[in-house]
């Protein structure tokens, strides 16, 4: 049975597995190549419990010239200082070609990303401010 892993709530994986997969969270620049990316809406509670990325989030399914823009931008996030809220409330999920699947919630006031990628950035930087407006335009 899956059941929703308490060091990775983006996870239906038990720790157990999740623990023999990897054990230390991705940094972004270990995305690998993406075919599709789903931007996903999050609900912005603030508690990344709270924060709903599976399947009955609002999304945006990105399959064009743009995936491969997000991809690299969100591999190029500077490296920064955390908070705790999700303002803006986005999420990413990336597919590769053989559909297996990473996926995250990003937050420029907090300048954090958790989920299968667990990193602090520069929210100001102009690379982050280039994949947030990138993110805003393509999810609406």
């Amino acid at each position: 049975m899956w059941a929703v892993n308490k060091n990775n709530p983006f996870s239906l994986q038990d720790d157990h597995e999740l623990y023999r997969k990897r054990p230390t969270p991705l940094l972004p620049r270990e995305l690998l190549e993406v075919s599709t990316i789903d931007i996903l809406i999050l609900d912005g509670s603030g508690a990344i419990g709270g924060l709903n990325i599976l399947d009955n989030a609002p999304r945006k399914r990105i399959e064009d010239q743009a995936v491969q823009k997000i991809a690299d931008l969100f591999r190029q996030l500077p490296s920064g200082d955390p908070a705790r809220c999700h303002t803006p409330p986005f999420g990413l999920r990336f597919y590769t070609q053989d559909s297996s699947q990473r996926q995250c919630s990003i937050c420029w006031q907090c300048n954090n990303i958790y989920g299968d990628f667990q990193y602090d950035f520069d929210a100001e930087d102009s690379i982050s401010q280039n994949l947030l407006a990138l993110l805003t335009q393509l999810s609406k």
